[in-house]
């Protein structure tokens, strides 16, 4: 029980740090702020959750691709959050630290990718995110 107080701690750290380096400033945030009707704070971190995942899971040339399209994302690893999410298993934790459901992990993915895909992320971009995502 000690370990995962330690852990959600780490974790709520790294997600406000990277909210603190602009990623709030984000019409992204506010769009699943207001779909899935969460905090502001739930919404950045879930979508710093999602996107420490990403950047864990995509090759380099898709990550360049995807920081050029999300401010704050090359952000996400000097706060930490890279590292601690490694897994979907660790996307859920995450959504649970924030004092989500994890099966709204279902409803941000969504909304992320059709924003990618209005800013012109490429097809091999938003294919690569719906799989690591699922």
């Amino acid at each position: 029980m000690k370990k995962r107080v330690v852990v959600t701690a780490a974790l709520t750290g790294a997600i406000s740090a990277w909210g603190q380096q602009g990623a709030a400033d984000t019409d992204l945030a506010g769009q699943i702020q207001q779909a899935t009707n969460v905090t502001s704070d739930q919404a950045i971190g879930g979508v710093g959750s999602l996107l420490a995942l990403a950047q864990n899971s995509l090759g380099s040339s898709q990550n360049q691709e995807l920081g050029s399209l999300i401010p704050g994302y090359d952000v996400l690893e000097s706060t930490g959050l890279s590292k601690m999410i490694t897994d979907s298993g660790a996307v859920d934790s995450a959504f649970s630290a924030l004092g989500m459901d994890p099966a709204l992990v279902s409803s941000f993915t969504p909304l992320i990718i059709n924003a990618l895909q209005a800013q012109g992320a490429s097809s091999g971009l938003t294919s690569a995110l719906a799989g690591i995502w699922q």
